[in-house]
């Protein structure tokens, strides 16, 4: 009785939560201030540190200015769709700031929980151009918004409870990694693909191309391919094995099945939220 007593009650967490836009119920029982203190402890940390490496492209430079210029222009995209569907977007607003580190090997971009957003030179090359950055900028600033850090650290803590009551504190290894293929991978995809979609429809209301969101994935998959062609000629095992790997043993949903989720959305987007784009982006206001 004492078990379901605690099942019970993780349950009823579990449900009092929603993701601001999508309305998913999620877990987030992990506390703002620590989450806010560590996401930027662990942002600025980075930023001293490629800053000292001389990686960090400097505030000045037209590079810079585009990129966060382009994420004011989607966050008054986020921000018509808040007002479109009648919700309350103050308490969705972050104060965003987008740096980009000089890397010509990372294909990467990433988003703390407070905002701050991080791109690597390599993937702005593979990005191609303004629409395909608007399309990875637009799924950064999704993940921002729908909480998925807040969301995951949450979902180790409860997992951690979980597991104390239901096996012991036991330290199992083997709990570990059913958790992680059985729990904590699945849902990343699942994430993953909701900042996709969310992205989608932001940046299509900032006035960007939709269609560049399925041909970012198009050049990404060129772009593995080659990378796994490369790893065969040099007969490298590890990185064989690692371009080889399943998809459930991925955090992040595989490329043809991004691109095949963005053909079937993006005429339902267009349908759906072409009404709303806003002829003039006036980002100073």
């Amino acid at each position: 009785m004492y078990l379901i007593k605690k099942l019970a009650i993780f349950l009823f967490i579990l449900s009092c939560s929603t993701v601001p836009v999508t309305g998913r119920k999620q877990l987030t029982i992990y506390p703002d201030s620590v989450l806010n203190h560590q996401s930027d402890s662990m942002y600025y940390q980075l930023i001293d540190e490629e800053r000292n490496q001389r990686r960090l492209v400097k505030m000045d430079d037209e590079l810079y200015k585009k990129l966060n210029g382009m994420s004011a222009r989607i966050e008054k995209g986020v921000e018509q769709y808040f007002i479109m569907e009648g919700k309350d977007y103050s308490k969705a607003r972050h104060d965003y700031e987008i740096n980009i580190i000089k890397d010509k090997r990372t294909v990467n971009a990433f988003a703390m929980p407070t905002g701050k957003i991080i791109f690597y030179t390599k993937i702005l090359e593979i990005a191609e151009n303004d629409d395909g950055i608007a399309a990875i900028m637009a799924h950064e600033m999704a993940h921002v918004l729908a909480r998925h850090g807040k969301e995951r650290m949450s979902q180790a803590i409860a997992f951690n409870i979980l597991s104390n009551v239901v096996f012991g504190p036991s330290g199992n290894a083997m709990i570990d990694v059913l958790a992680q293929l059985g729990f904590f991978l699945p849902f990343s995809r699942h994430q993953e693909a909701e900042a996709d979609y969310l992205g989608l429809v932001f940046l299509t209301i900032a006035g960007y191309d939709p269609d560049e969101a399925k041909n970012l994935w198009l050049r990404m998959e060129n772009y593995a391919e080659g990378k796994r062609e490369e790893a065969d000629k040099k007969g490298d095992i590890t990185k064989k094995a690692e371009h080889r790997m399943p998809e459930f043993l991925k955090t992040h949903p595989n490329h043809k099945k991004r691109q095949d989720n963005f053909e079937k959305w993006i005429p339902e987007v267009k349908e759906k939220y072409s009404s709303y784009i806003l002829e003039e982006w006036n980002i100073s206001d």
